[in-house]
């Protein structure tokens, strides 16, 4: 079941974006699958912190239509115990790549698109991650 998924995921996030760098004004965006990710409307650090891999997972939504949008979205949620999808937050490519030694890393032909470089030390990790938080703008358009 987990191989059907990641296939499924493959087909939906397959791009010719991917074959280049966000651009610094592109917005990236995070799909928020936990309640705790929103606060008084915003995203929370918690919603950018990296997953055990090292790297923050966002994708480019930009022109995406949005059926596309929405089971890019589930799909994320699915990967989280007890997740949800609540709606999704968008940052800068700029504004990422603007804290310390973060970059990002666009998958090839793919709208998938990691942050990267994170710090070992979780309270560095969450230092960055409420930068990154501060430029995000936040959308509650799905769910609850």
């Amino acid at each position: 079941m987990r191989f059907l998924k990641r296939c499924f995921a493959a087909c939906i996030e397959l791009s010719l974006r991917g074959l280049r760098p966000p651009l610094p004004s592109e917005p990236l965006a995070r799909f928020i699958v936990r309640e705790s990710w929103i606060q008084n409307g915003h995203a929370t650090l918690d919603a950018f912190l990296p997953a055990r891999d090292g790297e923050t997972s966002t994708f480019r939504l930009t022109s995406v239509a949005e059926w596309r949008r929405l089971l890019l979205g589930r799909l994320a949620a699915s990967a989280y115990t007890k997740g949800a999808l609540r709606g999704h937050t968008e940052v800068p490519a700029g504004a990422v790549t603007q804290v310390h030694n973060l970059y990002t890393k666009a998958d090839l032909l793919s709208l998938h698109v990691g942050i990267r470089g994170w710090p070992p030390s979780k309270p560095m990790q969450k230092q960055w991650a409420a930068l990154i938080a501060s430029y995000a703008t936040t959308f509650r358009e799905y769910g609850p």
